[in-house]
């Protein structure tokens, strides 16, 4: 049926009516149009109800719906997130901002730009931790992780919404769901620990049949134990009633005269002060300054930046025990205030007693670790690299899920002073721990290709950019995860350049280029063995597996150098120290052009305190090899910690 087109004259008429059956103010008129359909009608109201009182509450909540309709309705995502993104700059604390927050997430997701929306969703997380949006926020930010391959981020985030949010509904879920990556990740034991507590603590929940029934079925298929259920999960009343006695307890005269003893030798031993003094010699007025760790935090905060470290660390020391005592982990200086004494710790030279305070916070509290990078972030800002360089490294290998990052940013710093050898590493190691990090491979492809010379490698990484990645970046990146232990790492890019070098032999042959189909074959058998190596290194529950698997392997290919090479790994692992060393020697043999397996064979004899066996190993290498720069590197920094060095060099 033809239609006809409606004038000018009957569309004006048709919304005057429209208005006339609107009541109340534009806002009110917006909705009805929405209701309607009517979306580009609604929006046009709506801007007229922004415009009313700019700023005011009623236009924030006109412009949410404005972003709203463009969201859902008329999916333009980019002009809803800019709308988004302007609500939260009007109003980034308060209950509509947190919403627009929480949506721009959302669009992001849509979108699948999970960079910006993983920043979104931690952005309200840091802002609201304990509310309702900020437990929306969290689970969200795993799925996103998720979703974008990060899947060691996506365990930890269900993880701590679980923690953060024990009552919730969706807080077996989430525990089900980390399981569900550990295994992935390769992590059974923790997988079957993880649905062993559903059980125990979920069972009788109605609200978590389904999921405690799933948990116990994966328990059976893994053949672990099915726990025992526990009679009931300790209601909001019952730990209540805990903390109470718990407090009765601790607060029993001799135990709170042995308490306070035991934490004001603690703070003299260390420090040599005692902080009750401090706080009396400085008669801080607690009705300004809230609760006395709260004064004493703050007072911590302004000795340190007199360099008072010694008086800073006492109160700091103290604040965190008071707090702890008090309101458990839920003080909201807990992270600065562990930040704070770790900064004192290293100021007076303790820097393994501050490493280990953030090794015991981060397992607790990902925040933590999150502070330091910030803290990196601001001095590589304002130009002091190599500052930004030390405050990364210290918490470099502390949590698997911010390795990547870290090494990442520690490379642009050795960028910026120009050491070559450091930034390559340092990128290197950002890629081994996170593959997927195209930021890393692209500063690594600029660097090996500008500066480091090795065009070769460089567009190996160039083509992870390109997304024609072929086995011998796989191959590659799967080197680096085993040099620096990211084994899970290094198992998946073997696994998957295993595939792909077995497609390349199978073109090759079509082609009858027989050379092409050699190389293929032999690197498909090698990344074959080395997987099965990573995969014993990753857990021990698979070395038996691997064990045979490689076996059979080394039989059938006793000239393979990659084969041998994962055989040493594994007989290090089993602590077959002689068999390790002969079938490192073995792959040398074949092939004295591979730095891996001199390195392998180098460290080992380290690994066994002999550095002077290491030093030979290294200097024989370098008489074939004397343009291997790195393998030079090595070899003369042992020089130096050695006693007796042979004189020979390349």
């Amino acid at each position: 049926m033809r239609r006809i087109p409606i004038s000018k004259l009957v569309l004006a008429a048709v919304l005057a009516v429209s208005l006339a059956a609107c009541s109340g103010g534009p806002y009110q008129q917006g909705e009805t149009f929405e209701r309607q359909g009517s979306y580009e009608l609604a929006i046009e109201q709506y801007e007229l109800a922004a415009a009313e009182n700019p700023g005011s509450s009623n236009a924030l909540k006109a412009q949410m719906k404005i972003a709203s309709i463009y969201h859902v309705n008329l999916e333009q995502l980019e002009k809803a997130a800019e709308i988004y993104a302007a609500v939260i700059e009007a109003a980034p604390e308060g209950e509509v901002g947190l919403e627009a927050q929480y949506q721009l997430g959302l669009v992001h997701f849509g979108s699948d730009n999970y960079d910006a929306a993983a920043e979104a969703f931690r952005s309200l997380l840091m802002a609201a931790p304990s509310s309702a949006q900020g437990g929306n926020a969290q689970m969200m930010l795993a799925q996103t992780y998720e979703k974008a391959g990060k899947l060691e981020e996506a365990q930890e985030t269900y993880g701590e919404f679980s923690r953060l949010h024990s009552e919730n509904k969706n807080a077996v879920i989430a525990l089900e769901k980390r399981a569900r990556l550990l295994d992935s990740l390769g992590k059974k034991d923790e997988a079957i620990e993880q649905r062993q507590d559903i059980v125990r603590k979920f069972g009788e929940r109605s609200d978590a049949e389904a999921v405690v029934r799933l948990a116990a079925e994966e328990l059976v298929k893994a053949g672990a134990e099915v726990p025992d259920i526990e009679s009931r999960p300790m209601s909001e009343a019952d730990r209540q009633m805990e903390r109470r006695e718990e407090r009765r307890e601790r607060d029993r005269p001799r135990s709170q005269r042995d308490n306070e003893e035991q934490t004001k030798n603690a703070e003299e031993l260390i420090f040599g002060y005692n902080a009750d003094e401090i706080m009396n010699e400085i008669q801080f007025d607690l009705d300004d300054q809230g609760t006395m760790y709260d004064a004493m935090f703050s007072m911590a905060g302004v000795l340190f930046t007199t360099a008072d470290y010694k008086k800073s660390g006492a109160l700091y020391h103290r604040s965190l025990r008071m707090a702890e005592s008090a309101v458990g982990s839920a003080w909201d200086s807990r992270v600065s205030a562990i930040k704070g004494l770790s900064d004192v710790y290293l100021k007076l030279g303790l820097e393994e007693r501050a490493k280990q305070l953030l090794e015991d916070a981060i397992r607790s509290d990902i925040k933590v670790i999150d502070q330091v990078i910030t803290q990196g972030e601001y001095e590589y800002g304002v130009g002091d690299y190599q500052k930004a360089i030390d405050i990364w490294s210290f918490v470099a290998g502390l949590s698997a899920g911010r390795d990547s990052q870290i090494y990442y940013l520690i490379g642009l710093a050795q960028r910026e002073l120009q050491n070559t050898a450091a930034e390559v590493a340092a990128f290197e190691r950002s890629i081994a721990a996170n593959p997927r990090n195209e930021e890393a491979a692209q500063s690594l492809a600029e660097a090996l290709y500008y500066r480091a010379g090795n065009r070769k490698r460089a567009y190996l990484y160039q083509d992870i950019i390109d997304k024609k990645t072929g086995w011998q970046t796989y191959f590659d990146v799967g080197k680096s995860a085993m040099r620096y232990g990211y084994w899970l790492q290094a198992s998946q890019q073997f696994n998957i350049g295993a595939r792909a070098a077995a497609k390349a032999a199978e073109r090759a042959a079509k082609n009858e280029d027989s050379r092409a189909e050699k190389e293929a074959v032999n690197a498909s058998i090698g990344m074959t063995a080395l997987r099965q190596a990573a995969r014993a290194r990753a857990s021990e529950s698979s070395r038996d597996e691997a064990g045979v698997e490689l076996a059979a392997l080394a039989q059938g290919n006793p000239q393979n150098a990659l084969v041998r090479y994962a055989v040493g790994h594994l007989a290090e692992l089993m602590n077959e120290t002689e068999k390790a060393a002969a079938e490192y020697a073995k792959a040398m043999e074949l092939e004295p052009m591979n730095a891996d397996f001199v390195e392998a064979l180098a460290n080992l004899h380290l690994a066994n305190d002999n550095a002077e066996e290491a030093v030979n190993v290294y200097t024989a290498y370098l008489q074939k090899n004397p343009r291997d720069k790195r393998i030079q590197g090595l070899r003369d920094a042992l020089k130096a910690q050695t006693i007796s060095v042979p004189s020979a060099a390349p």
